[in-house]
């Protein structure tokens, strides 16, 4: 890469990452989902994939991005969101991996010769089981959530901010409306400063398609008209929130 790496400007990736619309994707590099990638992640990795959670992914083909936790960090390497500098030949797991996983051992003369690639190729190989070991229990561990989370989206009913933090605390999690309101303002969701647009959604909640707003006419006795505004969270920012307070990946 010709830009300079740094730990600030992986900080910065992530952030950006953390504003898309994002599901947990074993095997990806940060691009937008679409059928060829579902494919070879669900042939690459059948464990991983299982039918509901590829019909799931295809619903977000084309909207959503996919990614894991160490494709977050390589999308970084390889250009940023999407991964438009990637190569295959700079992939480590694309070369050291797949060849122990064929052969029992990777270049064996090169292993002799070099104890530090041994160490290494290893070493990445042990942490790699380790991962998918602990993430099909997360999964499994997850998956109530998963489902519940999953049928709101499938609603198109909106509901007041209130309401869902009745939901949340049906599940789990100890918040209320105010503490979800409060929230909501720190994180950017909702726009925390005074005056006529306090706790409307921010543009980049809308953009996310996570709220609506509801206008309602109101006609006072003494002639004049008052339009109120209410915020109501969408069936996508239901699941969006709920998601994220139950700890289940990004969707």
């Amino acid at each position: 890469m010709s830009e300079k790496l740094t730990n600030t400007g992986l900080v910065k990736h992530a952030k950006t990452m953390l504003g898309l619309p994002t599901s947990y994707m074993w095997g990806t590099l940060a691009r937008k989902i679409d059928s060829g990638t579902i494919d070879w992640c669900r042939k690459t990795y059948p464990s991983m994939y299982s039918a509901d959670r590829v019909a799931y992914l295809r619903n977000q083909i084309g909207k959503w991005y996919g990614c894991d936790c160490v494709g977050l960090i390589k999308s970084y390497y390889f250009g940023g969101v999407g991964s438009p500098k990637y190569t295959a030949n700079r992939d480590y797991n694309t070369k050291v991996l797949p060849s122990i996983r064929k052969h029992g051992m990777y270049a064996v003369d090169q292993l002799i010769s070099n104890p530090d690639l041994a160490i290494q190729a290893f070493t990445a190989l042990k942490e790699e089981r380790e991962q998918r070991k602990a993430l099909e229990s997360q999964i499994e561990k997850d998956a109530p959530k998963v489902l519940f989370a999953d049928a709101v989206a499938a609603s198109h009913t909106s509901i007041l901010t209130g309401e869902l933090a009745k939901l949340l605390k049906q599940n789990g999690v100890e918040i209320g409306q105010n503490r979800l309101f409060a929230w909501l303002r720190d994180n950017g969701y909702l726009i925390r400063r005074k005056g006529s647009d306090y706790n409307m959604p921010t543009q980049k909640s809308m953009e996310m398609e996570l709220f609506e707003v509801k206008e309602r006419t109101i006609h006072d006795p003494n002639g004049s008209v008052r339009v109120i505004k209410t915020p109501k969270v969408t069936g996508k920012g239901q699941q969006y929130f709920i998601n994220k307070f139950l700890g289940v990946p990004a969707q």
